[in-house]
């Protein structure tokens, strides 16, 4: 995917070179407190959701707070976390949970949520059209994010992280609810 291209670049660069420099490639996911903050994944304060197919594909997705604490941790780790990828994440979700879990926190006063369906389909035919029209398309680049997260083609769900390992723990379902009650 042309989202990705740079990173690949850079950690073949560096696997290259990885006899003169160690490398450490962490993988978060989407970062969650930033996608809720923009309303993607769930609008809390609009009552709004699109949800991509079924809403029912899991994500691993990591708080800014908890990507900074994987850094620390890597640089504090030394040769442990040398020339490899580490992956971590607060939660592996779905939409479909994202929105049971935002529907307890926002008090709608039985209003209820706006809830749209997008194709993961559409969206990668959105953004091949949009890459033909300019191989460095915004669109096509948002549309690629949308398929490597929610098409089921995609591993975004990283299963057994390396949270342990980096002595990050996973959050609990509360947890998760008093995150998005911050955005709503």
């Amino acid at each position: 995917m042309r989202v990705h291209r740079d990173k690949v670049l850079t950690m073949d660069y560096l696997r290259s070179r990885q006899t003169e420099i160690s490398w450490t490639c962490i993988h978060t996911g989407p970062l969650l407190d930033y996608l809720l903050n923009i309303g993607v994944l769930v609008n809390l304060k609009g009552r709004s959701i699109t949800l991509f197919d079924d809403g029912e594909k899991r994500f691993s997705t990591t708080t800014m707070g908890t990507a900074g604490k994987a850094v620390v941790a890597v640089l504090r780790g030394g040769e442990k976390f040398a020339n490899r990828k580490v992956t971590v994440h607060d939660v592996v979700t779905s939409q479909n949970e994202l929105l049971r879990l935002a529907k307890e926190v926002v008090t709608c006063n039985g209003e209820e949520w706006s809830v749209t369906s997008l194709r993961t389909e559409d969206c990668e035919r959105r953004a091949q059209e949009a890459f033909e029209a300019d191989p460095d398309s915004g669109v096509g680049i948002q549309m690629e994010k949308v398929v490597g997260v929610f098409g089921k083609e995609h591993g975004s769900d990283f299963g057994k992280a390396d949270n342990m390992e980096l002595g990050i723990p996973v959050m609990s379902e509360e947890q998760l609810k008093q995150v998005l009650a911050k955005f709503a």
